[in-house]
């Protein structure tokens, strides 16, 4: 039978070799080899903190297929019957089908297909382009091709703005937009379309008098093909010559009224040929306005741009923003347009995110607050402060890995995250300072067994 300082002897190389197991003993024993590791957590964090992409929410794929059927000036309750209504009867048998709901309206029509969770919309995209292709048989001759694409509430505008003039009409302020401005900003890293809404659209119009068309014996139908056929470039072969081959082709497109207004008819029947201004009234006009925009109470167009699914939107809107700026200052942007800001999708990323990062620091401060008030100890306090970069920096280098951009959601998570760390960091930092004060053990031991409780 052993005596009680010998069962104390015996049971202490068992404790010691308890308290040098783990990762946490680890890097107390060997601390040049934690702060090497800690400096490559915190330079690969700050490499990837540049280079993760910012957006307000995370990219989240929803199961949803949306087809887009347009016919132009026919009414609803027809859209419902010829169009609509064939193209779910092929439809339902989609593969993964939950549900699905239409909408028809004058003059188009929109269908939606909702899957199961989890679903392989690319697969379902395929299923559900194949049964659309059986249903075009069934479709009026005159309908536009349907559009099928995957739904994403995340392609919306990332920046917006309104364009006036206080010389040029409505009409040249939307041609200068289209011709000049978009071609401009579509060149921008990461912007994936710039779309241009309102304001009043360039139309050749060509007005038949239709006593004049019925005294030549003439129809619509035959004007429509005859402008049809004339307006088209042509190829006109090759010109070869002993050094050189030259690409010909004839410049058919109509440029102007005056083009439309020579187009030549022939009248049934005879050979005479007649222009289309004999028996129209060709002008140079506009579409019918159908979207209105306001800037300032003035008539405007609105200029929206787009950006691609994986760009950084902060990036996105400030090149938008720069290249705006250095178009205007090169005199690229005349002096009589006028534009202004309606939407900064960057905006609102920025205030989310700086809400969400000043909350993470705000708690960290409170906590080294408490523990230099509760604990007395400056270093300590140091410690609980380096564990949160450390910790973000973190977490930035395995979002990157991953992929996973700044949002709203995952800075909240990281907040949450920053919290719990500094509540384990208190706890084991007092326990430390407990087993070095009440029970006067050495510090590196204090350590192991602070940590190992």
């Amino acid at each position: 039978m052993s005596k009680p300082g010998q069962d104390a002897e015996a049971t202490e190389p068992v404790r010691a070799t308890r308290y040098y197991r783990g990762l946490t003993h680890a890097a107390i024993r060997r601390p040049v080899g934690t702060a090497a590791i800690t400096s490559v957590v915190l330079v690969i964090g700050l490499f990837f903190l540049s280079r993760l992409p910012v957006d307000l929410l995370p990219e989240v794929v929803y199961p949803l297929v949306r087809v887009d059927v347009a016919y132009p000036g026919v009414a609803p309750e027809v859209m419902e019957e010829q169009v609509t209504r064939p193209i779910e009867r092929q439809l339902a048998s989609t593969e993964g089908l939950v549900a699905m709901a239409s909408e028809a309206e004058e003059g188009s029509t929109d269908i939606s297909l909702l899957f199961r969770h989890g679903t392989d919309l690319d697969v379902a995209l395929q299923d559900a382009s194949r049964l659309l292709e059986r249903a075009r048989g069934q479709l009026p001759d005159d309908v536009e091709p349907p559009r099928l694409s995957k739904f994403d509430p995340g392609a919306q505008a990332v920046y917006e703005a309104g364009f006036s003039s206080t010389e040029r009409s409505a009409r040249d302020v939307r041609d200068w937009l289209d011709q000049r401005l978009a071609p401009q900003l579509q060149s921008i890293p990461g912007v994936s379309g710039v779309l241009t809404v309102g304001g009043q659209e360039r139309e050749l119009e060509v007005i038949v008098d239709q006593q004049r068309l019925r005294s030549y014996g003439l129809s619509l139908a035959d004007v429509s093909n005859q402008l049809a056929a004339e307006n088209q470039n042509v190829s006109a072969g090759n010109i070869t010559s002993s050094s050189l081959e030259v690409r010909a082709r004839t410049e058919g497109r109509f440029r102007s009224a005056e083009d439309v207004a020579r187009v030549l008819l022939r009248i049934p029947g005879s050979q005479e040929r007649i222009r289309v201004d004999q028996i129209a009234e060709v002008r140079d006009g506009f579409r019918e306005q159908r979207v209105f925009v306001r800037l300032d109470g003035q008539q405007a167009t609105q200029l929206a741009i787009f950006k691609q699914p994986d760009a950084n939107t902060v990036d996105v809107v400030d090149q938008v923003r720069e290249r705006l700026d250095s178009l205007r200052a090169s005199g690229f942007i005349p002096e009589d347009i006028v534009f202004r800001t309606t939407r900064d999708g960057a905006y609102f990323v920025r205030a989310s995110v700086q809400s969400v990062a000043s909350a993470a620091i705000l708690g960290g401060t409170l906590a080294m607050l408490v523990v230099l008030f509760f604990l007395g100890s400056v270093r300590g306090s140091l410690v609980i402060g380096l564990s949160i970069p450390l910790a973000i920096m973190a977490t930035f280098a395995l979002m990157g890995g991953a992929g996973i951009s700044l949002n709203v959601i995952s800075l909240g998570g990281l907040a949450l995250g920053v919290g719990l760390l500094l509540d384990n960091a208190i706890v084991m930092l007092e326990n430390i300072e407990r087993h070095r004060n009440k029970l006067a053990e050495d510090p590196q031991e204090a350590a192991h067994a602070g940590a190992d409780e």
